[in-house]
């Protein structure tokens, strides 16, 4: 997929020239090599550079079609459930992904504050929808 433009879209949250709405990505691997969301694996991306102590909103979240999280979307709106709250396959401890759902997510996770942020900013987030994520979702 060529570029058109000189803009980061990792960057910035509006609607980018060369990848028209309703594209459809083969996957997650094309969907971070096109900088519409740059992470292979966190639902949400807030931004290359995170300085300390500094809200970052989220640029941008990827809706799972997974059953742990119950996502809704009527298209106009929708409800994100956010990460964290899972435990690794190995141990107790509460991690970003690994095994199974083992508490509710929390602002407290950087990532899910960075939804709060932009929220609170008014700033938007671009949104992406997994595959079988909702009846808006590629198949």
């Amino acid at each position: 997929m060529a570029r058109t433009d000189d803009v980061d879209p990792a960057d910035h949250t509006d609607h980018i020239r060369y990848v028209p709405v309703g594209f459809i990505f083969k996957d997650r691997k094309e969907l971070a090599e096109a900088r519409v969301h740059p992470s292979l694996e966190n639902g949400i991306y807030r931004g290359p550079i995170q300085q300390a102590g500094v809200p970052e909103p989220a640029k941008s979240i990827v809706m799972s079609n997974r059953p742990e999280y119950p996502n809704e979307d009527s298209w106009e709106t929708f409800t994100y459930i956010g990460m964290g709250g899972r435990g690794s396959d190995d141990d107790e401890e509460k991690s970003t992904h690994g095994g199974p759902q083992t508490a509710d997510q929390s602002f407290d996770h950087p990532m899910n504050k960075a939804l709060q942020v932009a929220q609170k900013l008014g700033t938007s987030v671009r949104v992406t929808r997994g595959a079988g994520a909702s009846e808006f979702a590629p198949p």
